[in-house]
């Protein structure tokens, strides 16, 4: 609760627990700062001391011991890192296009988080108080607002993914959100700015930097961490590699749903689209399949009203698709092999396609040398006789070339000398005993002649 200090200012000295809830209105994510983890983690544990009814902001007294127990850091120095860490939020530049009543275009206003900073009397807390500009976003925000537990963010290491969880709960409700490479930039920020709100550095220039170092770590920590379960695609500019955008989806994370202990947060928060506050009624089949769902996979309450969400957007036949794939195989624990499956959006297994089975090649055996048992019986009289002359090349390789040499030789001698036989004016040779039987019946024609005569 908040208290009245002597001076008559308005002072909120309550710490914060795991599970207190940040509320913030949608216009705070429209602003340009740029802030370490520890510098981010010290801004919301702030705000969450605030009571969101107040009128004015008061001063925050934290509290140094407290705030090492619930953000885990160690208490050595643990005062001086504080004071310092909320001076650097004093000095960091703030920029924000703010609207006020009555004005018809935003005007870019320059400031910063923390209007002072008072250091510790010994007491052991430090004394900031929020730049009073700010109650629109933080006090009294009955319209266009988002909310989250402190732990969530608590748990989150990179100051890129502090950021991206923050813009992520802001459009939780839209179920998906695209923005340019730019954009992101500035949302979870990977730019410096100067006081006047320019950009003077780009961190992780290349995108495919800004890919491995920043929103992919991101995502990876906001889905183990939080209670959000986030995919990303990216759209490329036409005829080219070059990424344009990135388009967010963004579900309830069902298993880190009871993480913190429930508090009590209003039904529907109130969004900026007065269509979108609330989810289509869904018929009682839907409302019978969910639950058929939830009692298979022992599913928790919480869980099972976590569907409903994947049941408007998918379709039930989603959720029973993935049931299906799980179903598919044994599994160690249904209850998380269903919630990974949504998380992760498996697909049914492809059966692997069927290979041709091909008879292996037989290999051709060397053509022998003719005449190679022939040789070796002569040379060898009392030696076996292998069963192959390939058999003989690995017993004996010598004698093996031996052999083959004198073959080729005799082969060579035998072709030369029918050469040499072979008659030389080109007509065909006729076997002697062809000639005589063609003489015989030469003479034979030549009797009969002279018989008719």
């Amino acid at each position: 609760m908040a208290q009245t200090a002597p001076d008559g200012e308005l002072t909120f000295d309550v710490q914060p627990a795991y599970q207190a809830v940040v509320w913030q209105h949608n216009g705070i994510t429209n602003t340009r700062y740029k802030l370490t983890a520890r510098q981010q983690k010290l801004l919301l544990y702030a705000i969450a001391m605030i009571e969101p009814n107040a009128a004015e902001f008061g001063k925050i007294r934290v509290s140094v011991e407290d705030y090492a127990a619930l953000t885990g850091l160690e208490t050595d120095n643990l005062y001086r890192d504080l004071r310092e860490t909320a001076i650097a939020i004093r000095g960091a530049p703030l920029v924000v296009d703010h609207v006020e009543p009555g004005m018809k275009r935003p005007m870019r206003r320059h400031s910063a988080w923390f209007e002072y900073v008072d250091e510790a009397d010994g007491s052991g807390f430090i004394t900031i108080k929020l730049t009073s500009w700010l109650k629109p976003y933080l006090l009294q925000v009955r319209r266009e607002f988002f909310q989250f537990q402190l732990g969530f963010a608590l748990d989150l290491r990179s100051e890129y993914s502090i950021r991206l969880y923050q813009f992520l709960k802001r459009w939780e409700f839209a179920k998906r959100r695209t923005l340019t490479v730019d954009q992101l930039r500035l949302e979870i920020g990977a730019t410096e700015i100067d006081r006047k709100g320019n950009i003077v550095r780009i961190n992780l220039e290349q995108y495919k930097h800004l890919k491995s170092r920043a929103i992919t770590p991101a995502i990876e920590e906001i889905n183990r961490e939080t209670d959000l379960s986030v995919s990303y695609t990216e759209t490329k500019f036409p005829r080219s590699k070059a990424v344009q955008s990135v388009t967010f989806t963004i579900n309830k994370n069902l298993e880190n749903l009871e993480k913190l202990r429930p508090v009590t947060l209003p039904e529907q928060a109130q969004l900026e689209f007065p269509g979108a506050q609330a989810d289509p009624a869904l018929d009682t089949a839907t409302l019978d399949a969910l639950a058929a769902i939830t009692k298979e996979f022992g599913l928790t309450r919480p869980q099972e009203l976590g569907l409903r969400a994947y049941a408007v957007r998918e379709g039930i036949q989603y959720l029973q698709d993935k049931a299906q794939i799980v179903r598919s195989q044994p599994r160690a624990n249904v209850a998380r092999a269903f919630l990974a499956a949504l998380r992760d959006d498996w697909k049914p297994p492809k059966p692997l396609p069927t290979k041709k089975i091909t008879k292996p090649r037989e290999e051709k055996k060397a053509e022998e040398p003719r005449g190679w048992r022939d040789w070796v019986l002569q040379h060898y009289p009392i030696a076996e006789i292998p069963n192959s002359f390939g058999e003989l090349q690995k017993l004996v390789p010598d004698v093996a070339g031996e052999c083959q040499q004198d073959l080729q030789k005799l082969s060579a001698d035998n072709s030369e000398a029918e050469i040499r036989q072979a008659p030389s004016n080109g007509e065909d040779h006729v076997p002697a005993e062809t000639l005589s039987k063609t003489r015989s019946l030469k003479a034979m024609v030549e009797s009969a002649l002279n018989e008719s005569r």
